[in-house]
């Protein structure tokens, strides 16, 4: 479902990355599409929550994709996060995992 969001939203610049922190396994996509303002990050994992329609892309779809990853994650005792990247230009969007 990330990753369907991820080409759907996205830029042409996509990279996915799994790492360790912790106890917590990390999946991470990061791309240079339009992001995020602030206002929509802090509602982005809510259901029916789309973007504000800057790209025509989404003017489609129902406001799910994010909302399934973070209850997904959940599910698995993980959470889901969006941060910006150290220079503040890319999107990053992932979930972790706690890994025993």
């Amino acid at each position: 479902m990330l990753l369907h969001n991820t080409q759907k939203h996205g830029g042409p610049h996509v990279s996915v990355r799994a790492e360790r922190v912790g106890t917590a396994l990390r999946f991470v996509v990061e791309d240079d599409g339009a992001g995020f303002s602030a206002e929509d990050a802090t509602r982005a994992f809510e259901p029916f929550v789309r973007g504000r329609g800057a790209t025509p892309d989404e003017q489609r779809g129902v406001g799910l994709g994010l909302y399934l990853v973070m209850r997904i994650a959940q599910a698995h005792g993980g959470s889901a996060f969006i941060e910006k990247s150290a220079a503040g230009t890319l999107t990053r969007v992932g979930f972790t995992l706690e890994h025993a």
